[in-house]
């Protein structure tokens, strides 16, 4: 008769062990790359990941990848490039984590500015270049981010689709309090724009652009 409590008992230390590790694997995805103390946090958020692969290439590329891989050059370059920068990235391995969670990383630390890194997709392959989308309730903030970012990233040659209020409620801008821009490095569906996104030497000038227009913003986001 007593065996019954005592399976009970087993059953729910192992569950509450499963929750544990669960909520330290997804903390675990947050990572620092420079001093907590050492500045200006900027959010670096690779779009996409684990079961969740984003667009992909009519070659196979996907997007979580190569959005993982532009968005730690972009954090490697910003700490190489700026002082007094602390960057945190909201994942770093192929892993999926809950967009409310990369939100609540950026409003809990009060970030000078969140920056989502996407590929972008189109049923007309031609479509080409990139695109800055920024938060609808961002404010002025945001908007003058994502212009220093694009005007960096136009003077390094790269194409440019857009730079405009997002107008489609995308949780990872309309969830943060703070500055906020998602950037479309290039189209997956266009075969050319594919194989230069591919390409290292194409992402570290990617990732240098546009963390010289970060830069470029942060002292004026005080």
């Amino acid at each position: 008769m007593r065996l019954i409590p005592t399976v009970l008992r087993i059953v729910c230390i192992l569950v509450i062990a499963l929750l544990a590790l669960s909520g330290s694997s997804q903390a675990a995805s947050f990572s620092a790359r420079s001093p907590r103390n050492s500045g200006l946090l900027v959010i670096i958020d690779p779009g996409h990941g684990g079961k969740d692969p984003g667009a992909h290439s009519r070659l196979g590329l996907l997007e979580k990848k190569l959005a993982l891989t532009i968005a730690t050059d972009l954090a490697d370059s910003l700490l190489r490039q700026g002082a007094g920068v602390r960057v945190v990235m909201t994942r770093q391995s192929d892993r999926f984590v809950d967009l409310d969670r990369r939100v609540q990383l950026a409003n809990d630390g009060h970030a000078a500015l969140f920056v989502s890194i996407h590929c972008d997709s189109h049923p007309a392959t031609a479509m080409r270049g990139y695109s800055i989308l920024y938060a609808r309730a961002g404010g002025t903030k945001s908007a003058l981010a994502a212009r220093t970012i694009a005007r960096r990233m136009t003077a390094a040659g790269l194409t440019q689709r857009t730079v405009r209020r997002d107008y489609r409620g995308l949780e990872v801008l309309d969830g943060t309090a703070g500055p906020a821009v998602l950037i479309e490095t290039g189209f997956l569906s266009n075969p050319r724009e594919a194989a230069r996104l591919s390409d290292p030497r194409y992402q570290h000038k990617l990732a240098d652009a546009m963390a010289q227009g970060i830069l470029d913003y942060l002292p004026k986001s005080r």
